[in-house]
């Protein structure tokens, strides 16, 4: 989907449904534009970015704590997660795509016990 900060804020929200995920460590992947994209996307994007990290630097209570990796280059979300990993120091992941957000509370402990 099309990067909105709307949506963003929205999944964030959801996020603090689920207390033991407050004080995990949190990563904010943004990739970059496709060389192809058109001009407009491309400049529609870089606004997007810039307002995720003036909230990032601001404090903003949502973007508190999170670690930005900002891609160079277009990686989809394979390359985008493919260097996200390098940086996990967790034995656990939970991937969280910008428009997805959580609409009830999770059992993290249950969830937790299905992997194990």
């Amino acid at each position: 989907s099309a990067p909105s900060v709307v949506l963003l804020k929205w999944t964030l929200q959801s996020l603090l449904m689920i207390p033991e995920l407050r004080s995990a460590p949190r990563l904010l992947c943004l990739d970059h534009p496709k060389d192809s994209a058109p001009a407009d996307l491309v400049e529609r994007y870089s606004t997007f970015i810039s307002k995720i990290l003036r909230r990032v630097h601001s404090g903003d209570v949502l973007f508190r704590g999170f670690e930005v990796l900002q891609m160079a280059s277009h990686g989809h979300l394979t390359g985008v997660v493919r260097e996200a990993m390098k940086r996990v120091r967790t034995p656990l992941v939970l991937l969280v795509q910008q428009d997805l957000p959580f609409l009830v509370p999770v059992n993290v402990h249950l969830a937790l016990r299905s992997v194990e």
